[in-house]
């Protein structure tokens, strides 16, 4: 339980195997913390979180925490559908003399009270951006079923519904912003009346250092009854997620309440989440066409035909992720590779070895020496090469030769390719 005067900060060691910089808010759909992205899952695709978030409301001096877990799937690449179940909430309470109770708890009667919450069911639709963009408008909506009675304390009891409008916007490469505004239905049980609330905020993610990234968010309601008394919150979160090389994260967040009166003495909370958000297994695309590996220049008419012009060019072979194993597609560049060296003898050749940007400079160095070093072993065991005509380097992430930025480039940076050393 957080006690007065405690500032919050909630630590929860979180996995996830990320595909994109997206993963799941506290619902489930793609965001932040509460500010969702207009950004949705790829058709297929699914991710799950586990969040605890800490919250006070100046109503009876009230203190909540939140254990959620949550899910969603992509319908679509436009369309993702989400669950969330409340599985413990508990609410502290320490101003029980306040006639005017917390919206969301109108039944809470005691100190200390804990129990089931809700059942989140929601949907997003994006109805403008591109595919495998930050950027874009989406629409988004949600019903939210209770589980506990009024003797536990803990929720409303009945029925509540709502959406949002989202606009998000990324600041080149690797900072994005979104936007939300919304509004809730909360029915009011038969002795009890309730407000709506119109809801509005804006997040931020922005990156540091190496897989380090700051989040920051502002979140605000606005209860419509004002016979109800109701304080209006403005919550900020600030804090960090960090991801391994490989595909591991954690995150943590310090989240206070803006609106509180001094009289208040708890403004403070926390925020953490555990993530989870599986890659779709992909098949490496077929191999493009054999390229006609030479080349003859018809000779011009006699008496003097020059000698044939030749061009020798090799394919590159491509590797999964985190792996020097060769794949079936790779071997079959090789096979094609050891014919033209083994009808040339006297030519030589590099063999470059690269990855893509996840994980450190040294780490990725060390991957890119290890795919070249499978690439000459191949050739030598199993193709007959002479050892004496290849030779290796490592590149790592240095030299990127397609669009880092998503996967279904990325991917062809885990590469190893030839550089001819020495003409035929």
């Amino acid at each position: 339980m957080i006690k007065k005067g405690s500032y919050t900060i909630a630590f929860i060691l979180a996995f996830s195997l990320l595909v994109l910089s997206y993963e799941p808010a506290k619902k489930g759909q793609t965001g932040i913390f509460n500010i969702l992205y207009a950004k949705s899952l790829e058709k297929g695709k699914f991710q799950g979180g586990l969040f605890f978030d800490n919250y006070d409301r100046e109503n009876r001096d009230t203190d909540v925490s939140n254990f959620n877990f949550s899910l969603a799937y992509g319908v679509s690449d436009k369309f993702e559908l989400s669950a969330g179940i409340n599985f413990l909430r508990r609410v502290e309470i320490d101003n029980l003399s306040d006639p005017y109770f917390f919206n969301s708890f109108p039944y809470g009667n005691k100190a200390f009270q804990e129990g089931l919450g809700e059942l989140d069911i929601g949907g997003k639709y994006r109805i403008l951006g591109e595919k495998d963009k930050f950027s874009g408008i989406a629409l988004s909506g949600f019903a939210s079923i209770p589980f506990s009675n009024r003797e536990k304390g803990v929720t409303t009891t009945k029925l509540s519904a709502g959406g949002d409008l989202i606009l998000s916007q990324s600041l080149g490469e690797k900072v994005y912003v979104s936007f939300n505004v919304g509004y809730t239905y909360h029915q009011s049980p038969d002795d009890v009346e309730l407000s709506n609330e119109f809801r509005y905020g804006a997040g931020i993610e922005v990156p540091f250092v190496s897989n380090l990234k700051g989040l920051a968010e502002l979140y605000g309601r606005s209860y419509t009854n004002d016979e109800l008394k109701q304080k209006n919150p403005l919550d900020l979160a600030l804090g960090f997620k960090y991801k391994f090389p490989n595909g591991f994260g954690v995150g943590v967040a310090y989240k206070r309440n803006l609106s509180f009166t001094e009289k208040v003495q708890r403004p403070d909370g926390g925020m953490a989440y555990l993530i989870w958000s599986p890659e779709k297994k992909k098949e490496f695309p077929p191999p493009p066409p054999p390229v006609e590996e030479i080349k003859e220049v018809p000779p011009p008419p006699p008496p003097a035909p020059p000698a044939p012009k030749i061009e020798i060019k090799f394919d590159e072979a491509y590797f999964a992720f985190d792996s020097y194993e060769l794949t079936a597609q790779g071997k079959e560049v090789l096979d094609r590779a050891s014919k033209v060296l083994n009808a040339y003898p006297q030519m030589e050749v590099q063999i470059e070895g690269h990855a893509c940007n996840i994980g450190t400079d040294e780490y990725n160095l060390a991957l890119g020496e290890h795919r070249a070093h499978a690439v000459k072993n191949y050739l030598v065991k199993e193709k007959g090469i002479d050892e004496e005509k290849l030779s290796t380097i490592s590149y790592g992430e240095e030299k990127p030769k397609y669009d880092n930025s998503f996967e279904e480039k990325r991917r062809f940076n885990r590469r190893a390719e030839f550089k001819v050393t020495k003409e035929k």
